[in-house]
């Protein structure tokens, strides 16, 4: 188990995603032809209630981009229903664990990076969290960091409205890796990325918070761009640890240790 002090942990976001901003040039969907494979499900009785976040614009919900991360959970044995409702007390109780990713602030170019969350809705669920519930907080590049920012503040951990990307110095790829500031406003400027994370896991409370910077390895999805091979992205990818990573992510949260 991985225990961090709580600590402001910079996080630096990367690019998981195609930007929701950008001209719709691409089609970017779950991937309807993949299966989860779960030999031996985590739980065979009632598992424990997960809800999805579906409230707060976000880009990835249960029935879409994350609908093959929610399949998962249920093949694993977890229940998974769609979270609906702004964050209180009483909407909190339904849930063991809350999985949020890529919450929006608002619904274009001018809003989008707003906070997502009001000051009670982040009250309440920090008081949820330092009761026992289990949070997965997930945003990733601009401008999902800056929706996120306060709410992660709520639990010891910042974001950086970034990208991450690899710099080439004298026509090879050089292996730092460094935050890109992609504000609409400015040009861009680069910072180095270290010292910061991708993810974090921490207890809060008699509860526990994962903080991920990327949310397509959580799924299994496809980009369709005309005149262009299909892009796969996240669990569906050969070769990828992504399933595993998802399936110990919920297992850590959901106590199975």
């Amino acid at each position: 188990m991985l225990r961090i002090a709580r600590v402001s942990v910079p996080i630096f976001v990367s690019i998981g995603s195609i930007c929701v901003t950008a001209p719709a040039i691409a089609q970017q969907g779950p991937d309807t032809s993949w299966t989860p494979n779960v030999a031996r499900p985590a739980y065979t009785g009632a598992g424990p209630r997960v809800g999805i976040d579906e409230a707060h614009r976000n880009f990835h919900t249960a029935t879409g981009n994350y609908r093959p991360f929610a399949e998962l959970l249920r093949r694993d044995g977890y229940r998974v229903s769609a979270s609906t409702q702004p964050f209180t007390r009483v909407s909190l109780s339904a849930y063991d664990v809350l999985v949020i990713a890529n919450a929006r602030g608002g619904d274009d170019a001018e809003t989008v990076a707003n906070p997502a969350f009001t000051a009670e809705e982040r009250a309440a669920l920090r008081e949820w969290v330092r009761g026992g519930g289990s949070l997965l907080l997930i945003a990733d590049h601009a401008p999902f960091g800056a929706a996120a920012e306060a709410l992660g503040m709520e639990f010891g951990v910042g974001m950086l409205d970034s990208v991450a990307a690899a710099l080439r110095a004298g026509g090879r790829r050089d292996t730092s890796v460094v935050a890109v500031q992609m504000r609409p406003v400015a040009p861009a400027s680069f910072s180095s990325a270290a010292g910061r994370a991708q993810g974090v896991a921490l207890p809060f409370g008699a509860g526990r918070v994962v903080v991920l910077g990327e949310a397509a390895m959580l799924s299994a999805q496809v980009v369709e761009i005309p005149g262009r091979e299909t892009i796969h992205m996240g669990m569906n990818v050969p070769g990828t640890d992504d399933r595993q990573f998802a399936l110990n992510v919920m297992h850590w949260l959901s106590r199975l240790f």
